[in-house]
């Protein structure tokens, strides 16, 4: 039987699958750079900053930028069961203390977890989509916990930007001292 939270998940994944063929294919065509980072508890969000706890236990997110994009590849764990958001913030500088993000957050990507915690997540995003320089700026992705899934409310939760809880957080800058690792 397929239930409403299958669904939207099998919808959401062939969502996410269009938006990295449109991002990788133009990576693929250009010299892109492959960083690799951990995934940290996150300690709060804005507009208190981005503090971060200790790292997620096996978990890892791939940035691939290029002078078009980036895009993420997030796998992680630990997560409580329900909905979940991933927002992007854009800093034009090597250490996000330093600087402002230069605009609002954008929309990553949603899913849906379920009892083993466990998430993939993938999303690409362009200069023209808001990215200011995909090669040189520091990116934070924040992980949102949004609580159990409500087709009610399901909406909300992709289109409103902070709507949930801080969970996890990933930085990668080109710089950064805790991630960021390049290929």
């Amino acid at each position: 039987m397929i239930t409403l939270e299958r669904s939207i998940r099998v919808t959401m994944k062939r969502t996410v699958l269009l938006a990295l063929t449109a991002v990788f294919v133009p990576v693929a065509a250009d010299a892109a750079t492959i960083q690799t980072s951990p995934v940290f508890v996150a300690l709060g969000g804005p507009p208190a900053g981005f503090p971060v706890g200790e790292e997620v236990p096996g978990a890892e997110a791939t940035l691939i930028r290029n002078k078009d994009g980036v895009a993420f590849i997030i796998r992680t764990g630990d997560l409580p069961e329900g909905a979940l958001t991933a927002w992007l913030f854009d800093f034009p500088c090597d250490n996000i203390a330093d600087c402002s993000p230069s605009g609002p957050p954008i929309f990553g990507t949603s899913d849906t977890v379920g009892q083993d915690g466990k998430a993939h997540l993938a999303f690409g995003i362009s200069e023209a989509d808001g990215v200011v320089d995909a090669e040189a700026d520091t990116f934070v992705v924040l992980i949102l916990d949004h609580g159990p899934v409500d087709p009610k409310l399901i909406h909300l939760h992709l289109s409103t930007v902070l709507d949930g809880m801080p969970v996890q957080t990933v930085i990668v800058g080109p710089h950064h001292p805790r991630g960021g690792r390049r290929h």
